[in-house]
């Protein structure tokens, strides 16, 4: 379990925005040392992290692993100290750290932030945030007044490698004195991942969040992983065999060199989903996928060659179902596989990614 530093407190403002934040912005240390009743900082707390309504619906950023379940309820910011905040992502398999989204809510005069997005290895003292993997300087201007808006920070020029297993991802720091921005969070979904907190320039000394907010499911953080190329080009495995699991989809004219393959996880049952070839149809370079249901299909996906423009294979694909999907993705010709993963529970987002597979 996360060690809980000397000086942790945590405490709500009032659903307000525009009173809670004329508040901060007029009276800093009188924030500090008040609080509602419902939730009292600590007698000795240093560092107060504190909720605020609001609400969201990300409109971009939608292709990356998320914790959040599409909508945000609320806002945070803390003070007096700059701190440190992050969560935990499941890394299924040898990955690649490609993008970071962090959602912001402008919530009073503020409309800016430099920060820093940080990346962390859970091989800390019992699964704590321990090795520093990434850590990018970025800002934001110009976040708009209402819903939250996400952006994206490209961190795949760090080369960064992450072994399966977990890491935890975040923004450092939040802070008092811009907390015109609040970092959406999400209280109605069925994210139960860790979310920690610390001063920000320490490497220790992690907190709990839900020790005093427990209400909190999910922070606006995703996470983009690629999954690591495989050897390169060489001998592929051969042609795609089509079975009723697996979709072969064309290159060239009958060369099947893409295998697509779809697992998919519900409350009743999980396995691998049915293949529905278009070939037929002349549709070579796309197929369906059903579950449960062959006249319900969940999934139409797409393999386009893009080489002569952008030098890459594209894939794009769009689900219609709200279970826990992975798709794979295997180029015969080379051995190079592409994932992507949906959670369980969270309408799937479309994906368009152009840069898949790399030609010829």
């Amino acid at each position: 379990m996360p060690r809980r530093p000397n000086v942790p407190a945590f405490a709500r403002t009032a659903r307000s925005l525009r009173h809670a934040v004329a508040a901060i912005l007029l009276v800093v240390p009188l924030l500090v040392c008040a609080s509602p009743a419902a939730a009292q900082p600590l007698d000795d707390g240093l560092i107060v992290l504190r909720s605020q309504a609001a609400s969201s619906q990300p409109a971009d950023c939608s292709d990356g692993v998320r914790l959040d379940d599409g909508s945000f309820e609320g806002g945070i910011y803390a003070g007096p100290l700059p701190t440190k905040i992050v969560t935990r992502f499941a890394v299924a398999e040898a990955s690649i750290l490609d993008r970071v989204c962090v959602c912001w809510r402008r919530g009073g005069l503020v409309d800016g932030h430099s920060f820093d997005v940080v990346v962390y290895d859970d091989d800390g003292p019992g699964g704590e945030p321990g090795t520093l993997l990434a850590r990018e300087s970025v800002e934001v201007d110009d976040v708009p007044t209402g819903p939250g808006s996400f952006y994206g920070f490209d961190l795949s020029g760090l080369d960064v490698s992450l072994p399966p297993g977990a890491v935890y991802v975040g923004v450092d720091a939040i802070s008092i004195f811009e907390s015109g921005l609040l970092l959406c969070t999400d209280t109605n979904g069925s994210g139960n991942a860790p979310i920690l907190f610390a001063p920000a320039g320490s490497s220790s000394n992690w907190a709990d969040v839900r020790s005093q907010l427990p209400d909190l499911r999910a922070l606006g953080v995703r996470v983009t992983l690629e999954a690591e190329l495989g050897p390169g080009p060489g001998p592929g495995p051969g042609a795609c065999t089509p079975s009723a699991t697996v979709l072969c989809i064309d290159d060239e004219p009958g060369d099947r060199r893409f295998r697509v393959e779809l697992e998919y996880e519900n409350p009743q049952a999980a396995g691998a989903a049915h293949a529905v070839p278009l070939a037929g149809l002349g549709v070579a370079r796309g197929g369906l996928f059903w579950i449960g249901n062959r006249n319900n299909p969940e999934m139409l996906i797409k393999i386009l060659d893009a080489c002569a423009a952008f030098d890459h294979f594209w894939v794009f694909y769009a689900a219609t179902t709200n279970q826990g999907l992975v798709t794979t993705v295997t180029d015969t010709r080379t051995g190079r596989v592409w994932r992507r993963s949906n959670p369980p529970g969270t309408a799937a987002a479309p994906v368009q990614d152009t840069g898949a597979f790399p030609c010829p």
